[in-house]
């Protein structure tokens, strides 16, 4: 049955296939081709995911729930995306402006796996942070000698940034060493001490705005070379895009602080005659200490170089989109880290869009299917992904992302 609803989609979609053949606006039939809108104006453009190296979206639904730690660090990532509105404006893809609204939010766990085995380490740093900003932005683009410039000023204001230090040591010798130390600091734009209605008031939020960019280039490197004139499969665009370049740092003073330890610095004797008592002076939770120290933030930084392969003699029916890069996030201990993928697109007339692929994006492996549905007055785009910290375990969807997006105009 799969096969035949299969055969009939084929049969289906066929007829758009022939006339998009070469889909560029300058040469399909109008009549087939959806244009791009000069005004367009989005509503409700959100996106969220959540994935965990050791429990999954199927274990959580279980009666039982096995967890093997192994010598593993225990990693979870958060991540939420709401933009309530944005509106552009695009001439003839030559130029264009627009402004956008959103709120963005991520946590991220990555309990080292010594820690959690109690295994031989000194001073060993485990990451446990998270962020929430809202943000209001203008961009725009244009062309120049075949170059499309684009440009994306923001002002974005943090709302909450958790500032870990956590370290953990099992030193053995004569007697052993063993603690673990914590201290979060939990910033926010008010202060949390006597929380309550006069903490939204205007004259409480402490927390400053910054300002970052975020720029890209692309140029049809193919067409400029000559290639897809001498060879037609030898057509593509490259670009390069900077996301979140800092200008100004925002800056957050009102904090509450959590401090323990479990364990003790100085050596301890475990087993025998002279071993110490395992009493509760092994365990130290401090109360909550709430004060200011004002604190510099940036948004997460990436920059990341793509191309736009059309290998169907110059046809936009089908893409192929490699990337290769490189993102800065501060709130792990290891700021760095790569970013790339591989992803394919087809194309019906701009009437249906297809993209699938995958791609390590924010520490993450993701495989994700975005459909848009493009009617011209109105467009409906949707997407999901199964992600993972682990390339193989991806497959296995022990984490999920979805995205939506609805756009009006014309």
């Amino acid at each position: 049955m799969k096969r035949i609803y299969l055969l009939l989609l084929c049969l289906a979609v066929m007829p758009l296939c022939l006339f998009a053949e070469d889909e560029k606006e300058d040469d399909a039939p109008k009549k087939f081709w959806i244009k791009d809108r000069t005004v367009e104006i989005g509503f409700l453009n959100m996106s969220f995911g959540l994935a965990s190296n050791f429990i999954s979206i199927k274990d959580i639904l279980q009666d039982v729930i096995v967890i093997d730690l192994d010598d593993n660090d225990i990693k979870m990532n958060f991540d939420l995306a709401l933009s309530p509105m944005y509106f552009s404006y695009n001439r003839d893809n030559k130029w264009g402006f627009g402004f956008s609204t959103g709120v963005e939010a991520m946590g991220i766990i990555g309990l080292s796996g010594k820690m959690v085995t109690l295994s031989q380490a000194v001073n060993d740093k485990s990451d446990l942070a998270g962020a929430a900003f809202a943000n209001v932005g203008l961009n725009g683009f244009f062309t120049i000698k075949g170059f499309k410039i684009k440009v994306k000023p923001a002002l974005y204001y943090p709302i909450a940034y958790i500032r870990p230090d956590i370290s953990y040591t099992n030193k053995t010798t004569d007697a052993t060493t063993l603690n673990l130390k914590y201290s979060m600091d939990v910033f926010t734009a008010f202060p949390l001490e006597n929380f309550g209605e006069e903490a939204f008031s205007t004259k409480s939020f402490s927390a400053t705005m910054g300002f970052d960019l975020s720029a890209g280039v692309e140029y049809p490197l193919s067409k400029a070379l000559g290639l897809s004139d001498k060879v037609k499969i030898l057509d593509f665009d490259v670009g390069v895009d900077l996301i979140n370049i800092p200008i100004v740092k925002s800056s957050m003073e009102d904090y509450m602080r959590l401090t323990g330890q479990i364990g003790k610095d100085d050596p301890m004797i475990l087993f025998g005659e002279d071993g110490d008592d395992l009493d509760d002076s092994l365990f130290n939770f401090d109360d909550a200490v709430y004060g200011k120290d004002k604190i510099k933030i940036v948004r997460p930084f990436k920059m990341l170089s793509w191309a736009e392969w059309r290998p169907f003699f110059g046809s936009r029916l089908f893409s192929v989109i490699p990337s290769a890069g490189f993102a800065i996030n501060p709130m792990y201990v290891k700021t760095f880290s790569m970013e790339g993928g591989l992803k394919g697109r087809l194309n019906l007339a701009n009437l249906f869009i297809l993209t699938t692929g995958v791609s390590y994006e924010d520490r993450l492996w993701k495989n994700s299917v975005d459909i848009a549905f493009n009617f011209r007055a109105f467009e409906l785009d949707l997407g999901v992904d199964m992600r993972s910290q682990n390339f193989a375990e991806s497959w296995k969807a022990p984490g999920i992302g979805a995205q939506f997006g609805f756009k009006l105009g014309w």
